[in-house]
This record gives structure tokens, sequence and C-alpha cells, in this order.
């Protein structure tokens, strides 16, 4: 695992939580899990917004055992703004 997006496409950094509303005010939109994808996990005391770039990462961000909080966005930046 492990393309992760922290800033916006302005070179704003996204913040530690609600990074779905960032986003989204970045021209994300909500989608489906799929490849291309961005996957925002919601940990706790941090979001982790990961760019799903292949099935292994789609099918790890979906696997039933993780119990944790997700939102998957289109996001057009993804691919570029991914590390």
């Amino acid at each position: 695992m492990g393309k992760y997006i922290n800033e916006n496409s302005k070179g704003k950094q996204l913040p530690a939580t609600g990074k779905v509303g960032a986003l989204i005010d970045d021209g994300a939109v909500v989608c489906e899990p799929k490849i291309g994808a961005v996957c925002v996990c919601i940990n706790g005391p941090f979001d982790a917004a990961a760019w799903c770039y292949n099935q292994r990462e789609v099918d790890d961000f979906t696997d039933q055992s993780d119990r944790r909080p997700k939102v998957w966005l289109w996001y057009p930046h993804a691919e570029t703004l991914a590390k």
C-alpha cells in the first residue's frame, strides 16, 4: 500500500481531519470503489487519503474486515498529487 494525498491542487496542505470536504472543495466527487479513485479512511485523530492506483489497492481498502469508515472520491488531481 502506499500512495497518499496530503495537499490539494493549489499546494495547500490538507487538514488532519476533514479531508473529504477539502477534496470535494478542490473538485472531487463521491464515487464507488474503483481503480483511480481516492479512498479517504477516517482513522479517528486523522484521515488518510489514499490513491487506489491498481486493483490490489481497491481490494485492500474494500476488505470487509477493515471497519474504519471510508469515503470514495473521484479526484482529477489524484495521480499527480499522490506520493
